[in-house]
């Protein structure tokens, strides 16, 4: 009851503070910091509610009382272990309902100077902010309200963000609820926006963010069969530099082995890299313990690839592969790419048909892809919509005409996308050039440049010592 009547004291040294005073917010920072235990220990002990009610009081006034508000919300998180490696969770007292409705509307009602306001009242500010709004997140798949999640993350990105372009720990959390509930249309947008920097002691970043928003992007993009986008994305995840293997990274590059296969310039071996040296495969940071690990999957993007480049039947060896081994993909949930990789294999077939013939009958083309001819005028036609392949199919005749790509670079779509791809280059070397500018006017690194100076001046002096006594050696002998 002590620790009950002490947060009472608290509560009124909040609604007491002027929230737009920064000295003042510093120092309740640091008060709330000191009474850290016993805010914990009040959560304990106050029952499902939490203090989940004193958090509304001062939600009352929308962004009037947030600092206040992040302390009461933070305390009903554990305390994770010193190892720092368990699952983020509540304290089993407390309702998730009543926490997921104090968080979302306490993150919306974040006003849009919050970072100024909020997150530099101290060092621990942004990342007890990201640790609220991951317990959000996971609060929200625990009661699978997970578009209701969607916005007020969104909202923490924008605020955290602060008006640059960079990556916060919420925006994993955002396209993570979204591919829960299928909403891929909003993880897109979010994903299109370009990201220029990472800044963990503004944001809260931590590696785990970073990893995890590319994994979940290259997610949604293969979900939305934009191929390359995935790709990319899966890439970064498993180029990023790490002292160990990560469970994220595993997942990641055993998608990269099957997306590798949809690109529309036509597929990457899993381990071409190693035979010619280029990045045509696996990307070229990928560890030998990785490509170890997930040995299954660089074995069924070789199977899959020898299957779509070899004659009719070829495929059954890969087919016998993928039945052998259909629980490990349904276990790991790729088996719907892996059926998807199946069916790739005509379509493949089909497309290296555009490099070798003009024309072909339908039934030729059956004979040498292996697919039914009934199937393959829709095949084709699929496969000419989705821009494949440049073809025409005469009914008559029963013939395809294979065609080379019209486009000629010379329309208004063209010229459109050639100018919005300028101004892309543009906004990016202005942000380079305002870089630049800042690291100029940097203190540290000024002071690094003229250590730097004296120390080539004290070079160059040296040398110009050693000569003039060689010059004087040489008079002397004379």
């Amino acid at each position: 009851m002590a620790d009950l009547q002490r947060v009472g004291g608290l509560v009124n040294s909040i609604l007491g503070a002027d929230p737009m005073a920064i000295v003042e917010m510093e120092k309740l920072h640091e008060k709330l910091l000191m009474e850290q235990g016993c805010l914990r220990e009040s959560v304990r002990v106050a029952g499902e509610e939490g203090l989940t009610v004193h958090v509304a009081q001062m939600t009352s006034e929308p962004g009037k009382f947030s600092l206040g508000a992040l302390h009461f919300l933070h305390a009903h998180i554990k305390q994770k272990s010193k190892h720092g490696n368990d699952p983020m969770e509540l304290v089993e007292t407390v309702s998730k309902i009543l926490f997921f409705q104090s968080t979302r509307q306490f993150v919306l009602d974040s006003p849009d100077d919050f970072a100024q306001r909020v997150l530099s009242a101290g060092k621990s500010v942004p990342q007890m902010y990201a640790d609220v709004c991951r317990m959000f997140a996971q609060t929200a798949v625990d009661l699978e309200t997970f578009a209701e999640g969607i916005e007020p993350l969104l909202r923490a990105c924008h605020v955290v963000a602060n008006g640059e372009s960079i990556l916060t720990p919420s925006h994993q959390e955002v396209i993570r609820l979204c591919l829960k509930c299928r909403q891929l249309d909003v993880a897109k947008s979010l994903l299109d926006a370009p990201i220029f920097g990472v800044n963990p002691v503004t944001t809260g970043l931590v590696p785990k963010d970073f990893l995890l928003y590319f994994y979940y992007g290259g997610m949604t993009y293969a979900a939305r069969k934009e191929w390359a986008s995935s790709m990319d994305f899966f890439t970064q995840c498993i180029n990023t530099p790490a002292d160990g293997l990560s469970s994220i990274v595993v997942e990641a590059h055993k998608y990269w082995t099957l997306v590798s296969l949809f690109l529309q310039k036509g597929p990457a071996p899993a381990q071409g890299w190693k035979k010619n040296n280029t990045i045509g495969g696996t990307p070229i940071h990928v560890s030998t313990s990785l490509e170890q690990t997930n040995k299954l999957y660089v074995n069924l993007n070789k199977e899959l690839l020898e299957a779509s480049e070899g004659k009719a039947g070829s495929e059954k060896k890969c087919n016998i592969f993928i039945e052998d081994n259909v629980m490990t993909f349904t276990e790991d949930r790729t088996i719907g790419l892996v059926r998807q990789a199946q069916t790739w294999i005509y379509r493949r077939r089909m497309q290296r048909l555009t490099a070798t013939y003009l024309t072909l009958s339908i039934s030729a083309i059956a004979s040498v892809t292996g697919v039914v001819e009934s199937d393959v005028e829709p095949s084709i036609r699929a496969m000419i919509e989705d821009g494949s392949i440049y073809a025409s199919v005469d009914e008559s005749s029963s013939m395809v005409s294979f065609l080379e790509n019209p486009q000629t670079y010379t329309g208004k779509g063209s010229i459109a996308l050639m100018e919005g791809r300028m101004k892309e280059c543009a906004a990016l070397a202005e942000r380079v050039a305002n870089v630049e500018a800042k690291v100029l006017t940097d203190s540290k690194y000024i002071e690094n440049a003229v250590i730097e100076d004296k120390r080539k001046t004290s070079q160059a002096s040296s040398k110009a010592d050693d000569s003039s006594a060689m010059d004087i050696s040489m008079v002397m002998d004379d």
